[in-house]
């Protein structure tokens, strides 16, 4: 999405003096010849043109040019400012790093210096920010984002994500793929739960005894009848319970891995600040501060975020409970009684109901 004008106006004259002063700074590695340094400034004079007209893919298509003659830190902060009006903003948040990165080893960069924090601090408000939670006991589990592998490290982890349409592709052996088509807004931040179905359905109570699982159940039904309407009211029940109390769990975990972020990160600011339990050290932080006052906000906006759905998990697992244990004592049943089986299937308990209750 395009940064709206007024915010492009009081930049881009610094922005182009700290670019032209900065492609004669030092750099590690060999230096450019004096026809390889024509050519850059060549380049972002261009690059800077094509910004002016917005054109900022061609603009940073010049800037990476000039970038592979000698890195310096405005080239980095003017194409991630053309990266960042692309809609590309995890790549921008990568290229405004960069440019921190150089400045820190020793590269003068005065007016990239001064515009670097409130460019870093804008981007990150409206990067968007993804979970990926997966079961913890499936094997072999391969996790794709727009058809690209996902490294084990992230999932699980808040993400920066770039905003727009987005596709979740996950399989694992013996299960179905689990597919899930997501649409991230700007500054948004959202939890995935992958979940997936066995391709095998549970053994029969004859199979499962031979597997030396327990198994209890009474005689089936004498004749076939059709189901009756409380039968799928339970049926709902049950599932509202179960689904409520798997998030429930979930969340809660996961909480409790935010939790030990907060605990982190507090360390961190109190240690960076040297003002251990002043809860203004973050009004007016800069520079390192900032930074650890930032994972600060975000870990606790992630405990208070999974607490809320940990929440709402148990509750709808009790008000499924409650409901069905409703039905079941003041909703008449039919004559027969329901087959009820349980056992044990690859190390998975699982409980089965047949026939109208």
């Amino acid at each position: 999405m395009p940064v709206p004008c007024r915010r492009l106006l009081p930049l881009r004259v610094p922005l182009l003096l700290a670019g032209a002063l900065l492609l004669v700074a030092p750099s590690a590695g060999a230096e450019p010849t004096a026809t390889e340094l024509a050519v850059a400034r060549r380049l972002f004079r261009e690059a800077t043109q094509l910004e002016e007209r917005q054109r900022w893919d061609l603009a940073a298509q010049k800037l990476r040019e000039a970038i592979r003659i000698k890195e310096t830190p405005g080239l980095r902060f003017h194409l991630a400012h053309c990266q960042e009006n692309m809609g590309l903003l995890v790549e921008a948040l990568v290229d405004y790093d960069r440019a921190r990165e150089l400045i820190a080893s020793g590269m003068k960069a005065p007016d990239v210096e001064a515009l670097l924090p409130e460019a870093e601090r804008a981007l990150a408000e409206r990067v968007p920010t993804l979970i990926i939670a997966v079961p913890k006991n499936v094997r072999g589990m391969h996790i794709a984002l727009d058809g690209r592998e996902v490294a084990s490290s992230v999932v699980g982890r808040p993400a920066p994500i770039n905003p727009g349409a987005h596709r979740i592709v996950v399989r694992a052996p013996g299960y179905h793929d689990f597919v899930n088509e997501i649409t991230m807004a700007e500054g948004e931040r959202r939890v995935v739960t992958v979940q997936l179905a066995p391709t095998q359905q549970p053994p029969s109570p004859k199979a499962d005894a031979r597997e030396g699982s327990t198994a209890t159940h009474r005689a089936p039904p004498k004749s076939e009848r059709r189901i009756a309407p409380r039968t799928y009211v339970l049926f709902a029940e049950t599932a509202v319970t179960a689904a409520g109390l798997g998030l429930g769990v979930t969340f809660a975990i996961a909480g409790s891995g935010a939790d030990r972020r907060v605990k982190r990160a507090q360390a961190a600011v109190d240690r960076q600040s040297g003002r251990p339990g002043d809860a203004e050290v973050c009004v007016n932080a800069t520079d390192l501060l900032l930074e650890r006052c930032r994972d600060l906000d975000n870990a606790l906006s992630d405990r208070k975020t999974y607490g809320t759905l940990s929440t709402a998990g148990f509750v709808a697992a009790g008000v499924g409970a409650t409901a069905a244990l409703a039905t079941l004592l003041f909703w008449p049943s039919a004559e027969d009684e329901p087959v009820v089986t349980a056992g044990l299937f690859r190390n998975v308990l699982w409980i089965g109901a047949q026939g109208a209750f």
